[in-house]
């Protein structure tokens, strides 16, 4: 990102900031709740655009990335999963065609779902682990999770790391969870505007 400027509701966000992350590192993305971690990573996903700046993979500008490639490689997460009608086994792969074996995946993730379990019958907790079941199911290069693990607990935390740290993928996780946070190589901060580095 160079130059990076985000505004939200007239609130600026981010102002010209500039930083890159390496492929394959795992970065946490902190900060006050409302202080903009979410409008950060719909933006590094070509969700909404920058008011000034340019994102870039490698040397290519987020906008010239083809739609199709760029959901292919890269895979942002809501906070609030959004999938909620259908069997939570189907869920998993809707819409997608698996480059992963999903079942190990489910099993791993702690997810008992039988093929007649629905979505709206799991809980919190277990709709944000089958949809990281989903978000790898495509295996994306890069990552963009918001507060994957607000409704787990630690070892249900732990196995989704787990997962996540072997496919050697980039990882951009939103979160204030310290088990993530010193999982993570680098820790950024979004405060006051600028993204400050807390570790590297």
């Amino acid at each position: 990102a160079t130059g990076l400027t985000l505004r939200e509701d007239e609130r600026e966000i981010l102002s010209g900031v500039t930083f890159s992350i390496a492929p394959g590192r795992r970065v946490a993305l902190t900060g006050p709740s409302g202080s903009g971690k979410s409008t950060l990573l719909r933006a590094l996903a070509a969700l909404d655009s920058p008011d000034e700046g340019v994102l870039r993979v490698g040397p290519t500008p987020l906008m010239d990335v083809d739609e199709d490639a760029l959901r292919r490689h890269l895979i942002y997460l809501p906070s609030e999963p959004g999938l909620t009608r259908g069997f939570a086994h189907d869920v998993v792969l809707l819409g997608r065609t698996p480059r992963r074996d999903v079942d190990n995946d489910r099993s791993r993730l702690g997810i008992d779902a039988s093929p007649t379990t629905r979505w709206d019958e799991l809980s919190r907790g277990e709709r944000q682990r089958v949809t990281v079941a989903r978000a790898m199911a495509t295996s994306p290069s890069i990552y963009l999770l918001d507060e994957p693990t607000s409704g787990l607990g630690r070892d249900e935390t732990l196995a989704v790391l787990s997962l996540l740290e072997e496919t050697g993928a980039t990882v951009i996780v939103a979160t204030h969870d310290a088990d993530v946070m010193d999982w993570c190589d680098e820790v950024l901060e979004l405060r006051e505007r600028t993204l400050g580095v807390l570790r590297r």
